[in-house]
Order: C-alpha cells, then structure tokens, then sequence
C-alpha cells in the first residue's frame, strides 16, 4: 500500500519569523504568514498573535482551495494569486510552489502592484526556506 507525501514545516522557526518580518518592513504590508497548501501554518510575522496567525492560516487555506476549484473547473491553470481587496485592508496570496503560499495583510491604501512585487522578491529570495519537507506517513 503506498502513502501520498505528508508535508510537514521545515526546520529552524526562529528564522521564519525574522524572514517574514523582514517582508512587513515594506511600508504597506502590516502582517505575513507561510501556509503549507494543506493548511497547516508555516511561520507568521512575530507581530500577528497565535490566535490571528491561525485564522489567517485558515483563511488562506480555504480561499485557495475555493480559487483552485474554480481554477480546476473553468481548466485556466493552476492559481498563481489571490486578492481581497476590504474596508480596512487587502489581503494578498501568492503561490510560493505548489506545497506553500504566502500571505499578506497590507493596509487600505497599498499599491497592491507594489506590494505583489515585493512579496514576489521575497519568494524568489527566501521561499524555498518556507516549504515544507515531504515524509512519508
């Protein structure tokens, strides 16, 4: 009988705190978290309490799997980003690889264009830090 891979976070979260509150020096993002696509939360910035990284995690767990459903079903490819735009801020999500995603909070006035370019610097910088190893059940 054989296992699909199980992903589990990678070493040394110390680190990933640091990375992602690196991110939120760009002025407008206010909050970050690493996802793992199976929901399970990564690393968050060290500025988001435990009960907000966690509803944050959840969030964009299931808005990437509605937008992947629906990616699937009109057959336009897999879903590179997310944007939900809200009174009081954006919410932003970008595909790290296929096992990850990344997601910021910025504030009501951000340049999302801007903010996407700085999350995909990040990602290209630092994202393979962020996904998760594979093991078998």
């Amino acid at each position: 009988m054989t296992h699909s891979p199980v992903h589990l976070p990678v070493r040394d979260t110390q680190q990933w705190g640091f990375l992602l509150d690196r991110l939120c020096e760009h002025g407008d993002i206010v909050h970050a978290v690493a996802v793992a696509a199976d929901g399970l939360k990564i690393a968050t910035s060290r500025s988001l309490s435990t009960d907000a990284a966690d509803h944050l995690s959840a969030v964009t767990s299931g808005l990437s799997s509605l937008a992947t459903s629906n990616a699937n079903a009109m057959r336009v490819g897999a879903v590179t980003e997310i944007l939900v735009g809200m009174e009081g801020g954006n919410l932003l999500l970008l595909r790290i690889d296929d096992t990850a995603l990344l997601t910021v909070l910025a504030t009501p006035t951000a340049n999302m264009g801007q903010v996407a370019t700085a999350m995909g610097q990040f990602i290209r910088a630092c994202g393979q830090t962020l996904v998760p190893a594979q093991r078998q059940p």
